[in-house]
């Protein structure tokens, strides 16, 4: 059923597509280059873009989810809800999105810090090839 799906939705999605490449023409025939042609034209390439990546999403993701709610770690967190939410006279919703945001920002932080630990070894790396080289 899901393969059905998929494919009916693929169908679909590629039969917006020409049909948005059919209206382009039109459009191109009609009118000269313009703005507007650009964003069209930029339009239909990120739709092409997000369709072919649809067929490589993995589509486990039910029982990966099943799996992951199932964890100790779920039961953690939703200890860890309870918590913030009682200490903080806030709701339970309230404490989970700000678990949640600091989450990300935490993992914001620390690949901001390896992205400059990377770029500062790479500049060490070429520097030190440029004075070998010299």
């Amino acid at each position: 059923m899901k393969d059905s799906f998929q494919k009916n939705s693929y169908a679909s999605s590629m039969g917006k597509f020409k049909s948005k490449c059919q209206e382009h023409e039109q459009f191109e025939s009609n009118h000269s280059y313009n703005n507007i042609h650009s964003f069209e034209s930029i339009q239909m390439l990120n739709t092409a873009i997000i369709k072919s990546r649809e067929k490589k999403i993995d589509q486990s993701y039910e029982e990966r989810l099943r799996v992951a709610c199932e964890s100790p770690a779920i039961q953690a967190l939703n200890i860890a809800i309870n918590f913030l939410a009682n200490n903080q006279r806030i709701s339970c919703d309230q404490a989970a999105v700000q678990i949640i945001d600091l989450v990300h920002e935490l993992d914001s932080v620390w690949h901001s810090y390896v992205m400059m630990e990377g770029i500062d070894r790479l500049k060490d790396l070429l520097s030190s090839k440029v004075t070998q080289n010299q």
